[in-house]
C-alpha cells in the first residue's frame, strides 16, 4: 500500500482527532475487506485510498504513533483520583477504537516497510509494549508477528538483538518479548537459522527462547548438532524443570520422528509422567513406525518397561490388532494395560470380537495382579462407551461387570474403588448404582 511521500504533511492531531482517526481506519479496513470479497474494482480502489489516507496521517507525524500507543495503556489518574480507591488499568478507548488502534499500528508498520523509516517505527512499538494493557498487547503481538510484506515477515530476524536488549531492560516483561520470537526464524535459510540461533541457545534461561532457538537449530542445516545441544543441556542436573520441558517439547515437535523417539526413550526416567509428550509425538507423520521400532527393540531385550508403556501410549496410528499383539506378548502388566487402554480407544463400528478379546485379556491379567486397576477400569469404560453407542448390550454388560468386580476386590484401594464407581455412573441407573453401593457396604 504505497503512500505519496511528496505530499505536504498535515497538522498534528489532538486526542479527539486521533480517536476519530482510529474509527476511520477501522471503518476503512472493513470497507476494503467487503469490497475485496465482492470483487468490486472501483469500490476496492476507493476503500484502499480511504485507508491509505488515514494511515498516511500517522506516517506524517511519528508523534501520532506514540499517541496511539499511549492510548492503549491504562488511563492516567486525574488529580482527584490519585488518592481514591479505584481499580487500576482502566481503559482509555472503547472496543471499536481499540480495534482501530491495533490495526492502525499494524498498517503503519506494513506501509513503512522498505521506505527507510520502518526500523525506528518498529522499535517505538516494541519499546512501548510493556506499557500497553495486556489484552491489547496480546492482539498487537499477534498482528505484528503475522504481518508480511511481499511474503516476508515485518518482524524478522534483524530485530533479534533489539528484542534481547528489550528483554534485559524489562525483566518483569521478559515473556512479552519472548512471544515476539515465535516466527522469527521462519524466513531464514537453514544455514542462517543455524548461525543465528546457535549462539543464543546455551545462554538463555527463558523457556520460550529455549524452545524457539532449539526449534530453529533442529530445522537448520545441521539438525544433529541441535539434537546434541538438546541432549547435553537436558542432562544437566541443575537445569530448571521448565527449561527441561521446553527442550523436550522442541525435540518432540521439530526433530525427525526417529530422533525424537530415541530422545524420549533415553530420557524416559525424567519424562515418565509426561504423557502429552509421547502422544504429541504420536500424531506426527511417520511417528507410529518410529515408536513401534523403538518398542520392539526394547521388548526383544525385555528392558525399560516404563519406556515401553510410554511408547505404546504414543502409538495413535497403530491398529487394534497391533495393540492386541503387544498385549498378548509383552510380559509387563503396565505395558499390557496401556496396550489394552489404547486398543479400547481405537474401537470402531461393531468391533465386538475385539471388545471381547480386550475384556478377556483384562480379566486374565487382573486376576494375576498384572494390570493396575486404573488401567482395567479405563479400558473397560472405553469398551462400555463404544458398546453403548453401537447398541451392543451384551458387551456393555460384560464391561460393566468387569468394573463392578473390581469394587469387590479387597486389594483395590479405596481411591481406585471410588474412581471406578464414578465411571460406572455413566452406565448404571440411579437405582442400580444405589443397590451396588448397598452391596458393597454389606460386604465390608
Amino acid at each position: 500500500m504505497p503512500t505519496d511521500s511528496n505530499k505536504e504533511h498535515g497538522p498534528l492531531l489532538g486526542d479527539a482527532s486521533i480517536r476519530e482517526l482510529l474509527l476511520e481506519i477501522a471503518a476503512a479496513e472493513e470497507s476494503l475487506v467487503q469490497a475485496s470479497q465482492q470483487r468490486g474494482g472501483q469500490d476496492t480502489a476507493q476503500a484502499q485510498h480511504r485507508l491509505e489516507a488515514a494511515v498516511g496521517k500517522i506516517l506524517d507525524h511519528p508523534q501520532h504513533l506514540l499517541a496511539i500507543l499511549a492510548l492503549l495503556g491504562p488511563a492516567p489518574p486525574s488529580p482527584q483520583e490519585k488518592d481514591a480507591d479505584l481499580p487500576e488499568g482502566l481503559r482509555q478507548l472503547n472496543a471499536r477504537e481499540e480495534y482501530g488502534a491495533v490495526r492502525a499500528i499494524c498498517w503503519v508498520l506494513v506501509v513503512s516497510a522498505g521506505r527507510g523509516v520502518e526500523r525506528p517505527l518498529m522499535l517505538s512499538v516494541l519499546s512501548a509494549l510493556p506499557m500497553v494493557l495486556p489484552e491489547m498487547r496480546e492482539q498487537l503481538i499477534a498482528n505484528i508477528t503475522n504481518a508480511r510484506v511481499d511474503g516476508r515477515l515485518i518482524l524478522d530476524a534483524s530485530y533479534l538483538e533489539d528484542l534481547l536488549f528489550l528483554r534485559s531492560q524489562y525483566p518483569d516483561d521478559a515473556l512479552v518479548f519472548s512471544a515476539l520470537f515465535v516466527v522469527m526464524g521462519d524466513d531464514l535459510t537453514d544455514e542462517q537459522r543455524h548461525n543465528l540461533f546457535s549462539q543464543f541457545y546455551i545462554v538463555t534461561d527463558d523457556p520460550s527462547l529455549v524452545g524457539l532457538t532449539l526449534k530453529n537449530l533442529l530445522l537448520g542445516h545441521d539438525p544433529h548438532f541441535g539434537l546434541f545441544l538438546a541432549e547435553q543441556r537436558f542432562n544437566d542436573p541443575s537445569l530448571a524443570p521448565n527449561i527441561k520441558a521446553a527442550i523436550a517439547n522442541a525435540v518432540v515437535n521439530h526433530a525427525d520422528v526417529f530422533s525424537a523417539t530415541s530422545f524420549l526413550v533415553e530420557q524416559s526416567d525424567s519424562l515418565r509422567n509426561t504423557p502429552a509428550l509421547w502422544m504429541g509425538l504420536g500424531i506426527r507423520p511417520g511417528a507410529t513406525e518410529a515408536l513401534e521400532a523403538e518398542y520392539f527393540a526394547l521388548a526383544e531385550e525385555n528392558s525399560s518397561p516404563g519406556a515401553r508403556r510410554s511408547l505404546v501410549m504414543g502409538m495413535s496410528g497403530a491398529t487394534v490388532q497391533d495393540l492386541l499383539n503387544i498385549a498378548r506378548t509383552d510380559p509387563e502388566g503396565q505395558v499390557i494395560g496401556q496396550a489394552l487402554i489404547s486398543a479400547s480407544a481405537h474401537l470402531k463400528g461393531g468391533a465386538s470380537n475385539n471388545s471381547s478379546e480386550i475384556l478377556s485379556l483384562l480379566r486374565n491379567n487382573q486376576d494375576s495382579g498384572g494390570i493396575h486397576p486404573v488401567q482395567t477400569v479405563g479400558a473397560a469404560a472405553n469398551i462400555a462407551i463404544h458398546a453403548k453407542s453401537t447398541g451392543d448390550r451384551q458387551t456393555l454388560d460384560s464391561a460393566v461387570a468387569l468394573m463392578t468386580s473390581l469394587l469387590r476386590d479387597q486389594v483395590v484401594s479405596e481411591a481406585n474403588r471410588n474412581w471406578a464407581i464414578g465411571e460406572l455412573k455413566r452406565f448404571l441407573s440411579a437405582e442400580e448404582l444405589k443397590q451396588l453401593k448397598s452391596d458393597l457396604r454389606e460386604a465390608k
